[in-house]
């Protein structure tokens, strides 16, 4: 005979069955007791209930041994998972519990209630999920007074009972917060980077509106030494040395910016010009130097929510990029376009005159410590910090041919003004 396995429902269609043989072959009895030969057909019947019982236990008999292996392998399976297992009633009283691997030992007991062991928020948590019918949900918690963090699964399995898989999940919480604080310490050595790659670049910046206000200086000193003091000329020459002095304090102020820890900055609604502004702060002089060209195509208004300071960082990564292409080709220029591609996202193009990547560098582009730059040029941070960077801003950082030109781009949701 072969054995397959029943549900509790089968089992009790057996027991029905059972009933009913045994209440027929009683009533045959009945009848075979008033009639001749009587005796005999009373023998024949206790023969016939004997032999069905049998049959009926042996039945039965494996139908509880399917359901005993049904219940290691069950129990086996719920021990293997990396947490607690816990049934339980409408009343949240606990009917069966299981420890897994990596388990909370809470000393559970059954026929306690769950807010023995769980906070009131959890346990309200729990009925909601009745309320509502749910089958299946996920819910995270901290425990402040155990100081662990905790990832719950909520499943129904019928109208009076419900299981809960309750997962510490502290180790992994604090493993994310360990990566964070390492990365933040290597996105700052990346900036720190950039800067000592654009320092010639800087001091071009700097020097050259200097030597402005040293112009202007000493113009208006010759003007006083040679007593030809006229109020216009002084005013214009004195105008030329503000906005020399304003054009400084916009460059060291980026330095200030970009230098610093941004990190833990609040997301801002940013007008993308004043963005990419801020990134060529610090770089026009040095495109300017070696013959680079730069264009800027953007829309008026668009605004992103971001962090700043990081998103400056993650463009001025790319313009260094493209500077250290386009420099040595014969045609040398950058271009940055944006442009919006639906209702609500947009893509800031970083463009330089390179005529591609080539596929086996494009595959290892975005890879930590990779680079094609001479040994003293880069560390081969920059393009992978700048994706994670984008990838937090729950943005795109990725490579495009266009127009047979080398570009990366910076895919973003849109704010809404």
């Amino acid at each position: 005979m072969e054995n397959k396995q029943k549900t509790s429902e089968e089992y009790e269609l057996e027991i029905t069955k059972l009933k009913r043989i045994n209440k027929a072959l009683m009533d045959r009895v009945e009848r075979s007791t008033s009639l001749q030969g009587g005796a005999f057909s009373l023998f024949e019947s206790n023969v016939l209930l004997s032999k069905e019982v049998m049959n009926r236990t042996k039945d039965l008999n494996q139908i509880n041994e399917i359901l005993k292996e049904d219940k290691h392998k069950l129990t086996q399976v719920l021990i293997a998972l990396p947490g607690n297992s816990i049934i339980f009633n409408n009343d949240f009283v606990i009917q069966e519990y299981f420890y897994g691997t990596r388990a909370d030992n809470y000393n559970i007991h059954i026929g306690d209630k769950l807010d023995k062991y769980f906070s009131i928020d959890f346990v309200s948590w729990i009925s909601k999920c009745i309320d509502q019918k749910k089958i299946f949900s996920y819910f995270e918690f901290k425990d402040i007074i155990k100081e662990k963090y905790f990832h719950l699964t909520f499943s129904k399995i019928n109208d009076q009972s419900f299981i809960i898989f309750v997962r510490d999940i502290t180790e992994d919480i604090n493993a994310q917060k360990l990566i964070k604080e390492k990365d933040s310490i290597i996105i700052q050595a990346s900036k720190l980077s950039a800067l000592g790659e654009m320092a010639g670049g800087i001091a071009h910046e700097i020097n050259n509106p200097l030597g402005i206000i040293d112009g202007y200086a000493k113009r208006i000193l010759r003007t006083i030494e040679k007593k030809e003091i006229q109020a216009p000329e002084i005013v214009n020459y004195t105008d030329k040395i503000v906005d020399t002095v304003i054009r400084i304090a916009k460059i060291v102020n980026g330095l200030r910016q970009v230098s610093r820890d941004g990190s833990n900055d609040e997301i801002e609604q940013v007008l993308i010009q004043e963005l990419i502004a801020d990134s060529l702060a610090m770089s026009t002089e040095k495109f300017k130097a070696n013959g680079v060209t730069y264009s800027i195509s953007c829309d008026d208004h668009l605004y992103i929510n971001c962090k700043r300071i990081q998103l400056s960082q993650v463009l001025i990564n790319l313009l260094n990029n493209s500077y250290y292409v386009a420099k040595d080709l014969p045609e040398k220029w950058i271009k940055i376009i944006v442009k919006k591609i639906d209702n609500n996202k947009c893509r800031i193009y970083v463009i330089d005159s390179g005529k591609g990547i080539k596929p086996e560098i494009l595959l290892k582009v975005f890879n930590p410590f990779f680079t094609t730059k001479k040994v003293g040029d880069g560390t081969g941070l920059g393009m992978s910090i700048s994706k994670n960077i984008v990838n937090d801003h729950k943005g795109i950082l990725d490579y495009e041919l266009f127009e047979g030109n080398t570009s990366f781009y910076i895919e973003l949701t849109l704010a809404n003004i």
